[in-house]
């Protein structure tokens, strides 16, 4: 999968000086990667969803 960022996005992101935030959203992008397997792969897919969202719950107690 291919995630496209306008002009806009890319300035904005350039001059964000908060390095956490910045390296959050990476990751978050970096996670959207993730989707869009196909059938050979969907089991490994199904299982990184849930290992995800049991990280991203976790994080938010």
């Amino acid at each position: 999968m291919e995630i496209k960022q306008s002009a806009e996005y890319r300035k904005w992101f350039k001059k964000l000086r908060d390095h956490k935030a910045k390296a959050a959203i990476q990751a978050r992008l970096d996670v959207c990667k993730l989707a869009g397997g196909d059938k050979s792969t969907q089991q490994t897919d199904i299982r990184q969803a849930h290992d995800i969202l049991n990280d991203y719950k976790e994080q938010r107690q």
